[in-house]
């Protein structure tokens, strides 16, 4: 990761003292993807091109990549976080079955070109039917633009949704199929 690109993430941050929590150690971890722990910013993950389209309120670039990149390297009992800036996805994300938290305060908008059905999906495959790892999504906030569904978490124990917020949305906007022992909290669902 460009040094430069880095300082000027930090620097533009609208809560640049939460965003310093991830150390020169965390970044090093992310490239390299060895070492990895704790609080992890998504944008460790992004080039500093795409860190500045983030932040120029209107994005043109792809970002799904970079996330999905981000939230599979997050370690076990990680907290993955995005303070600020508009990401701009055109396919699903897909949660990963692990002990993950995952806090964004960053507007996750889909583009024109979306692929995919649900913005944002937390599922397990191929696998026993339940997950036994707790996934912590909090301050999540989708823009669907009229093209997509929101979230989608299924086969998931120990869900828990905290402040999610859900605009725009094509049909379904928070989906919660076959999940026990989980907790919603504070969802808002704007059409």
């Amino acid at each position: 990761m460009n040094p430069n690109g880095r300082r000027k993430f930090i620097a533009g941050s609208a809560l640049a003292p939460s965003a310093l929590l991830v150390g020169a150690s965390d970044v090093a971890g992310a490239n390299s993807n060895k070492g990895l722990m704790g609080r992890v910013s998504v944008f460790d993950f992004f080039p500093p091109e795409a860190i500045d389209d983030a932040f120029s309120g209107e994005p043109t670039l792809d970002h799904t990549e970079y996330l999905q990149r981000a939230i599979d390297l997050c370690p076990q009992y990680g907290v993955l976080e995005a303070f600020g800036g508009v990401l701009r996805v055109t396919n699903t994300l897909r949660v990963p079955a692990k002990y993950i938290t995952i806090n964004f305060c960053s507007l996750i908008r889909v583009g024109k070109k979306f692929v995919g059905d649900y913005v944002l999906e937390v599922q397990k495959y191929k696998v026993k039917p339940y997950f036994s790892a707790p996934v912590f999504i909090e301050n999540l906030r989708l823009d669907c633009s009229g093209i997509a569904r929101g979230l989608r978490a299924y086969y998931v124990d120990h869900c828990s949704l905290r402040n999610v917020r859900v605009e725009n949305a094509w049909g379904c906007a928070i989906s919660l199929e076959r999940v026990r022992e989980s907790v919603v909290e504070f969802p808002v669902v704007m059409n």
